[in-house]
This record gives C-alpha cells, sequence and structure tokens, in this order.
C-alpha cells in the first residue's frame, strides 16, 4: 500500500504557507492603512476639480484603503470642498446609468479624516457608507448638502468650536445654492446616539438630524438663539432635551414624532413656529395637565387651542400665539384677540394636512404688524377689520384665503406683495 503520509505532510506545509503569506498581505494592508490615516493619502487615489478660487474640490475617491484620510493639500492647493457622492456606484449620463469605477472600497471604509481647510460638503458625500463609524467635523466648515452621512454607521458626532450654525443648502447643482435654507444636514443617520453642539453655535437649520432614531442624547450650548422646522423629527429615542436661555425660536415640527416626555420651555423664547412638539408623549401629557381650553407657555405664549368652542376668547395677557395654534380644533370659527398681543405670525395659516374652519377675527388695537403667510388658505374667512395701529400686512398675508369678501382697513399699513392673492371672493382687493 502506498504511503500517503508524506503527500498529506506536504499539503499541509503548502497550507500553512498560504495561510502565512495571506497574513502577511492582510498584515502588509493593515499597516499601508494606518501609515495613510497619520500621514494623508496620496493624490493619485482622487479625482478632482480645480475651483475659480484655486482651491480643491474632492470629486471620487478611487483608492483601495479602509482608513481614509483626506490630505489637506493637492497640487500645493488647499482642499476646501468635498463633492456630492463621493463614492457613487453610478453616474446618470446620456439617459441612462453607468457604473462607474468609484464605489469598489466605499462600503469597506470604517473611518474618514477630514481637513480643517474643508468648508463644503456637498449633497449625499458619505452616503451608504455602511460600515463608517469614525468622522470628525472640520472647524472651518460652512455649508453642507443633504442626507451627507445617511446610511453610515456613525455614532458619535463632535462640533468644533467656531461652527456658527449646521446649515445646508439646497445643493440641487453647482450653481443654485442657498445657503440661508437648510435641509437635512445630518439626516436619517440611524446609529447616531450622541450630539456634542459647540459653545458659539447661533442655529440648527431645517430637518438637521431628522429621522436619526437612535439619538438618545444632545446638549444644546447656551449659544443657540434658534432651532429651525423639523430639526430632530422622528427622533424617537430621543426622550430629554434641555433648552438654554438663549432660544429665541423653535420653527414648525421642531420634535414632531419624536419621543420627548420631557423638555423646558424658556422664557427667552419670542417665536414659536407651532406643532413644535406634535405627536410626541410631551405634548399628550401637556394636554392632560392643561388648565382649561389653551395650552400655554409662561403665562404669555399660547402654543395649542385644544378646546371645542366655536366662539373663541384668548385670554387676557398672552403677548405671542404660537404658529397654527387653532389647526387641530375643527369647530372653532370666531377668535377674540387680547390686546397684550403686539404681532400676528403664522398662528391661523392652514397646511396641507389641517384646514382652518376660523370665519371671522377680532383683531386688536395694540396689534402692529401681520406677519407673511398669516391667514394663508384660511378658505373659510369671510370677514377681517384691520386697526389702525396696524403697521405693516406681510406678503402673501391673506394668499388663498377664497372666501374672504370683506376687508375693512382702518389705517394706511403697508401691504406686502401677494397679500390678498387668489382671494377670489374679494372684489375690491387692497393695494
Amino acid at each position: 500500500m502506498e504511503n500517503t503520509k508524506p503527500k498529506k505532510s506536504l499539503i499541509k506545509r503548502i497550507r500553512n504557507i498560504v495561510l502565512i503569506l495571506l497574513s502577511l498581505i492582510i498584515l502588509i494592508y493593515v499597516i499601508i492603512n494606518i501609515v495613510f490615516w497619520n500621514i494623508g493619502m496620496p493624490e493619485r487615489y482622487f479625482d478632482y476639480e480645480v475651483l475659480e478660487n484655486d482651491t480643491i474640490e474632492i470629486e471620487h475617491y478611487t483608492g483601495p484603503f479602509f482608513l481614509l484620510n483626506i490630505p489637506d493639500t493637492i497640487e500645493g492647493k488647499p482642499v476646501s470642498s468635498i463633492g456630492k457622492s463621493i463614492f457613487e456606484e453610478s453616474l446618470y449620463e446620456n439617459g441612462k446609468y453607468v457604473d462607474t469605477k468609484y464605489y469598489v472600497m466605499y462600503k469597506y471604509v470604517t473611518a474618514i479624516h477630514l481637513p480643517d481647510t474643508v468648508e463644503e460638503i456637498h449633497c449625499r458625500a458619505f452616503e451608504n457608507c455602511t460600515n463608517l463609524m469614525t468622522i470628525n467635523i472640520p472647524s472651518n466648515l460652512r455649508y453642507t448638502g443633504s442626507y451627507i452621512l445617511a446610511g453610515t454607521k456613525v455614532r458619535e458626532l463632535v462640533f468644533p468650536k467656531g461652527i456658527t450654525e449646521i446649515c445646508c443648502g439646497v445643493d440641487l447643482d453647482s450653481s443654485f445654492i442657498i445657503p440661508n435654507q437648510c435641509f437635512f444636514s445630518f439626516a436619517d443617520m440611524k446609529y447616531l446616539r450622541k450630539v456634542v453642539l459647540p459653545e458659539g453655535l447661533k442655529k440648527i437649520g431645517d430637518s438637521a438630524f431628522s429621522d436619526c432614531t437612535a439619538l438618545k442624547s444632545i446638549i444644546i450650548p447656551n449659544s443657540v438663539e434658534e432651532i429651525e422646522t423639523c430639526a430632530f423629527m422622528k427622533c424617537t429615542s430621543l426622550k430629554k432635551v434641555t433648552l438654554p436661555n438663549s432660544i429665541e425660536e423653535i420653527g414648525y415640527g421642531a420634535f414632531q414624532k419624536s419621543g420627548l416626555t420631557e423638555v423646558n420651555i424658556p422664557k427667552s423664547l419670542v417665536k414659536n413656529g407651532g406643532c413644535i412638539f406634535r405627536n410626541t408623549p410631551f405634548e399628550e401629557t401637556l394636554e392632560k395637565e392643561a388648565k382649561g381650553d389653551f395650552i400655554i407657555f409662561n403665562d404669555v405664549l399660547l402654543y395649542k387651542y385644544i378646546g371645542e368652542d366655536e366662539n373663541v376668547v384668548i385670554p387676557d395677557g398672552i403677548e405671542s400665539i404660537c404658529d397654527r395654534a387653532f389647526l387641530t380644533s375643527p369647530n372653532v370659527k370666531t377668535v377674540e384677540i387680547p390686546e397684550s398681543v403686539r404681532y400676528i405670525n403664522d398662528a391661523f395659516q392652514s397646511s396641507v394636512y389641517d384646514t382652518s374652519t376660523i370665519e371671522s377675527l377680532v383683531i386688536p388695537d395694540s396689534v402692529e404688524e401681520i406677519d407673511a403667510y398669516a391667514f394663508a388658505e384660511c378658505t373659510a374667512l369671510k370677514k377681517i377689520v384691520i386697526p389702525a395701529s396696524v403697521k405693516e400686512i406681510g406678503e402673501h398675508a391673506f394668499d388663498g384665503c377664497t372666501s374672504l369678501k370683506e376687508v375693512i382697513i382702518e389705517g394706511s399699513p403697508k401691504i406686502g406683495e401677494d397679500a390678498f392673492k387668489d382671494c377670489d371672493s374679494l372684489v375690491n382687493k387692497p393695494e
């Protein structure tokens, strides 16, 4: 019988050699990753463009490494911008999607380091890097596109001092940027649990952290003055928020559909976009504990009417009415506003989801300004008397009030553009 032991021994030795070689290759690969992580990636692993201001925008990452350290300069020029979808799998060209070479490694990237020279990160820059767990925020960042980290496993974001707004542009294309409009900067980060915001931050932009369903902790510094629309919408794991006394304005639905059970209302809050706690446990508690038919913050801010009366008289002492405060009260026909109110914001404006049933309002002589869109789409409104105290009627203030037949203006206010647009029943429109 032929002796098979030498053959088995040879196969075993070959297998061990192969395993050793594979281990060495992996070790070398890891070492190269670590080296490039510490010294920066070579320029050849990036497709880039030289911008008009003689800085660099990274367009695609083409390297094979899982630790991505973007250099601060390329060709001696500072890297100022990260382009859209730098790991994009396909590009839309000539009416069809064409596969690219750029997506080979992006699902394996676990860490990204951005230099402080970066000022802009564009739409979906790192989206769906499904194993990405660590990324830093550059201290000079001033613009972000939408969903820049959506679909990643990043659990913590630390924003450095120097950033004053968490904000982004519409970013539809390179020539259409609206820096003051902010949408979904860090939205849809399903693994994000903690956010550390810096002192000096002034504004948290529209939908900045919406749909971050694992977010449990966010500390808002005393410098923040404004939280914009839907900033923390659907953050279902967020149970408690402490709002600083610097907060002056909170946008529509800022915390709606979140998990909030506990939040303080600072006395500094003067403008509320309405429905900020809609569909949260906190609002349910407010409704249960409300005294009478009104939810009132700090004795002066009317958040919501929860009664069922047709004729409503707002209590004396109320100074401000939150936007859309009456939208969930379908029985209301008339509203009398007290003289303690000086400005009418969007308190009575309708929306796509809720339609105002108010037919008549009494505006007191104390009101000086009717804000833009204040009564927009109030399709049941039939008559309005605007007292002489009103100095300005904002643009689109009564836009879409299709049943409005009579407007009495006792003074000579400045009337904004399209203030009475689409008021089809109004014969003589004020100008």
